[in-house]
């Protein structure tokens, strides 16, 4: 199981696209001396695990959750929530 945060989040120059939520925890990981340092964009990632030999299966985001599983209840996570900026990828050996 890997997380991975956007690309955009660990640029030098982060765009405004980047939510509330990722500068949030990046500003408090530099607080404490460890800056954020790594970052995928979703089509990278998908590539890094085919050269390691995966099979990406899903690929997973708040967007996913809110469609899918909030939507029907009539909730949401919006760009203050943390969660927000975490994907999940499952993957299989091939």
């Amino acid at each position: 199981r890997k997380l991975f945060a956007e690309e955009d989040a660990v640029s030098s120059s982060p765009s405004s696209s980047l939510s509330t939520a990722s500068r949030r925890i990046m500003s408090m990981a530099a607080r404490v001396g460890e800056p954020w340092i790594s970052g995928w964009s979703k089509g990278e990632f998908k590539d890094f695990l085919m050269d390691c030999g995966y099979r990406v299966l899903s690929d997973t985001g708040a967007e996913d959750y809110n469609e899918t599983y909030l939507k029907s209840i009539g909730r949401s996570l919006d760009d203050q929530d943390l969660f927000c900026m975490e994907r999940f990828v499952v993957a299989e050996a091939i």
